[in-house]
């Protein structure tokens, strides 16, 4: 005749819930770091899209000389502002990371 199962101790159950808990809070935070990584990287993007946008449309005005060397398409700025489309006004070439820098420092003291 089979031996029916021990029940298992008050203990025993406590201690697999508060394994669970921890594997969960744990999951919660990875999750939470992965969206905050992904939220950073989102404004980024969006700081250099607005960066390479107003230097576009400062050398295209001819307020700023192309110090960067990247040559922003002013036609197609000008056909963008005439149509009334802001974001289509973007250079099309890579920044150095040195003149990235450069140049936002001196956005800033522009902006202000």
């Amino acid at each position: 005749m089979p031996r029916p199962a021990r029940p298992i101790a008050l203990a025993q159950t406590t201690e697999i819930k508060t394994a669970v808990a921890r594997k969960l809070q744990a999951g919660a935070a990875a999750l939470a770091i992965v969206m905050l990584l992904g939220w950073v990287s989102a404004m980024d993007y969006s700081d250099q899209l607005a960066q390479s946008e107003h230097y576009s449309a400062m050398v295209c005005t001819g307020v700023w000389p192309d110090y960067r060397g990247i040559e922003p398409d002013c036609q197609g700025y000008h056909r963008a502002r005439s149509q009334g489309g802001r974001r289509q006004i973007v250079a099309q070439a890579q920044m150095p990371s040195a003149g990235l820098a450069l140049g936002s420092s001196m956005q800033r003291g522009v902006e202000q």
